[in-house]
């Protein structure tokens, strides 16, 4: 019997990969639920975000192409993105691109960068932080867009700050967004003293999980990254905080000499073996764009995005919590 349904889970994942690899394909994923945050979205158990980081350069004008990138991607399953907006981009260039994600079913972690893509410095003094560009963006009449999933805090804050600047700056920060989730891209976490998460630092805590490397020269996949320092990771956040989401980007990108391109098979062994190890709450693929040497929205990168649609498929279609093995290496 059991041979049985693991053939038929196996058709029906060949089956669904195939429509899905057809040109102008329709696929549809499962309602995203109304906007949530805060505890709320804490407990929305039924959800798990699954998606990729920076689709799209920060220019919407090109509304034709914009709907164009975000049709393809979500066919592939994303149903989350973090995308970068400038305070030069036109008011009605940001809430476009949150309508265009909207339709979709789409929810954005908005990271709100300078005119130069950096982030902003949120102007700390050493007694507050400056909030001008959340007040700015909020003030737009985006708080309330159904597409807003939470706002990009800080990328490695333990670079710059301790963890009780990091927590005041969540306090300021819920103070000017209420209880828009606050997201960090904290890559990792508890190495050091001053790296140790606490309560009250992030809504969303993500962690950067980075296996794809070389060994004497030759492509290699670290699996104890991820079962050993990620689960660390992991672990420290759910019990410094039982109240924060943990959330991973999973590499797809290469940067020499420590990091390469994965395979589309690369990316269903790391997406298997996060699923079976790391309580996550969720899943970016980190980048598509970006300036690295080879990132997953590069033309010759379709076996790599056909990959994305498959672990959408075996992990988070048409429900997060079913669940289809991994059957084929």
């Amino acid at each position: 019997m059991r041979r049985v349904l693991a053939i038929v889970a196996l058709v029906f994942t060949l089956i669904l990969t195939a429509i899905a690899v057809r040109a102008g394909s329709t696929q549809q994923d499962a309602p995203c639920p109304d906007a949530v945050s805060g505890s709320e979205f804490a407990s929305a158990d039924h959800w798990i975000p699954y998606g990729t980081a920076y689709v799209w350069s920060t220019d919407f004008s090109d509304l034709a192409s914009l709907r164009t990138r975000l049709q393809y991607v979500h066919s592939l399953g994303v149903h989350a993105l973090i995308q970068r907006h400038t305070p030069d981009t036109p008011l009605s260039e940001r809430r476009r691109f949150l309508d265009e994600a909207h339709a979709l079913g789409m929810r954005v972690i908005v990271r709100l960068s300078g005119v130069d893509s950096r982030d902003p410095p949120w102007g700390w003094d050493g007694t507050h932080f400056d909030l001008t560009p959340l007040e700015t963006f909020l003030g737009e009449g985006m708080a309330n867009h159904p597409a807003l999933l939470a706002i990009y805090g800080f990328h490695i804050p333990w670079d710059d700050f301790t963890p009780d600047e990091i927590q005041q700056f969540y306090t300021e920060f819920h103070q000017v967004a209420g209880d828009i989730p606050l997201y960090h891209d904290l890559v990792w976490v508890n190495e050091t003293p001053d790296s140790a998460l606490h309560p009250g630092m992030c809504d969303l805590c993500e962690i950067s999980s980075m296996p794809h490397t070389w060994l004497d020269g030759q492509p290699a996949n670290n699996d104890r990254h991820v079962t050993e320092k990620i689960v660390r990771y992991a672990s420290h956040i759910r019990q410094a905080d039982p109240n924060a989401q943990i959330w991973i980007q999973a590499q797809t990108f290469q940067r020499r000499p420590d990091f390469r391109m994965p395979t589309a098979d690369d990316m269903l062994w790391h997406a298997d073996l996060l699923m079976q190890h790391v309580d996550l709450d969720g899943l970016l693929w980190y980048p598509y764009e970006h300036s690295y040497e080879h990132q997953l929205g590069d033309d010759d990168m379709e076996p790599q995005r056909q990959a994305v649609h498959i672990v959408y498929v075996r992990f988070f279609w048409p429900h997060t919590d079913t669940y289809l093995p991994l059957l084929i290496r």
